[in-house]
């Protein structure tokens, strides 16, 4: 083989590795995110950047057999792919991978989760940890209000990664919706998606379980009450970004109940 064509083979296998590291870099807008983890089940969440082919393959950590399931992501549901792993088993270690369009993500943390222990009539109530936090402002330059804005200091997310925490419970205000979004159903889903694509919080998303309820900047402006003509839209968006294992029985509200060990949180707005 001449020096010519080693150097364009080369040149060609860069060319490829460098597709792939882009494609990688541009795949997903925001997550993976864990929702709520069962004894049996887990959901995982993510956005792309647009649609896409997005699979999902997990096993326990100590075991070598993989389960995959795949979804496409659409432009009408903002890109949003939310995965269900079911039969699973309670008191396990559990590692996942994700592809976008058949290229494997990489990430900077761990893709992981415990399912809670069966410890009834058998042990005594787990120990746990959890994060509870809101009033979550993220800048947006052209949609802040003039003058020096709302939020920034976004290392607090760094504590509370650190925290090493077995989940988060989010008491509303976990985004701001702004005078722009309030009266169309593109402002408000931007909103979330603008939210949820923070950099500093992606490691927060994929390191605990995540649970949330909703408040009036999620819902539409300040101290906004049943008037408010999008909150159909509002409702929409609060589901569609947080996957959480209920959302009342039928009411506008959000609430729930979380159960860890012998705690039960009763989670309501």
């Amino acid at each position: 083989m001449t020096g010519i064509k080693k150097t364009a083979i080369l040149i060609l296998i860069l060319w490829i590795y460098a597709l792939q590291i882009l494609a990688q870099s541009k795949a997903i807008k925001s997550g993976p995110m864990l929702g709520p983890v069962a004894m049996r089940e887990a959901k995982i969440w993510l956005q792309t950047e647009k649609p896409a082919k997005v699979k999902i393959g997990w096993k326990e950590s100590a075991g070598s057999m993989w389960q995959y399931r795949e979804q496409n992501t659409e432009d009408a549901a903002f890109n949003i792919a939310t995965f269900t792993l079911a039969m699973l088993e309670p008191g396990k270690s559990y590692e996942y991978e994700i592809l976008i369009n058949g290229i494997k993500q990489k990430f900077d943390y761990p893709l992981q989760f415990n399912t809670q222990p069966l410890w009834h009539w058998r042990t005594d109530p787990p120990d746990f940890r959890f994060v509870a936090g809101s009033c979550f402002y993220i800048n947006d330059e052209a949609y802040d209000r003039p003058g020096k804005p709302y939020g920034g200091e976004y290392e607090i997310l760094k504590h509370i990664h650190n925290e090493k925490a077995d989940f988060m419970v989010w008491l509303g205000d976990n985004t701001y919706l702004r005078e722009a979004d309030f009266d169309s159903r593109s402002g408000i889903w931007y909103r979330q998606s603008h939210t949820r694509a923070l950099p500093e919080l992606q490691p927060v998303l994929a390191s605990m379980p995540h649970y949330a309820i909703w408040d009036d900047h999620d819902y539409g402006p300040n101290d906004s009450d049943w008037t408010y003509p999008l909150k159909n839209h509002t409702l929409e968006a609060f589901r569609a970004f947080w996957p959480n294992d209920a959302y009342g029985a039928g009411h506008r509200g959000h609430y729930q109940r979380i159960c860890v060990g012998r705690l039960s949180v009763f989670h309501a707005r």
